[in-house]
């Protein structure tokens, strides 16, 4: 179980996971027990598995639309400059809508690419 150590005042100091018999002989009094945050899923993932996440002919045609579309350009550039993709970033899910919008992503992609949580190995 997960467990608040609390000082004399009733401030949280320290947070610890362990046997209630472990707090009750070390902490005896002066701690409450919480509960855990659920775990939800993930949007933080590497510049890597964001490239990934499009199939070759999609990046391939970004890559070739953003010589001669400034607007693609400018997303290729934001995306370019990102170190870690957070696919929640209203920006990014913008772009991504640019790409839609210029033929170069279908939608039913675009969703899965920005609605798919993030796997282990993508996760930055």
């Amino acid at each position: 179980m997960r467990y608040e150590i609390l000082d004399d005042m009733g401030n949280i100091v320290n947070t610890i996971i362990a046997e209630k018999e472990f707090v009750d002989k070390h902490y005896s009094g002066q701690y409450r027990e919480t509960v855990e945050p659920p775990i939800g899923p993930r949007f933080l993932i590497t510049k890597l598995a964001m490239m990934l996440r499009f199939t070759d002919t999609e990046y391939a045609g970004i890559i070739s639309a953003s010589k001669s579309d400034p607007f693609v350009q400018a997303w290729y550039d934001l995306f370019s400059a990102m170190q870690i993709i957070d696919l929640k970033n209203q920006r990014l899910v913008d772009g991504i809508k640019l790409l839609v919008d210029k033929n170069l992503i279908a939608q039913d992609r675009a969703t899965v690419i920005l609605t798919t949580p993030a796997s282990p190995t993508e996760e930055a």
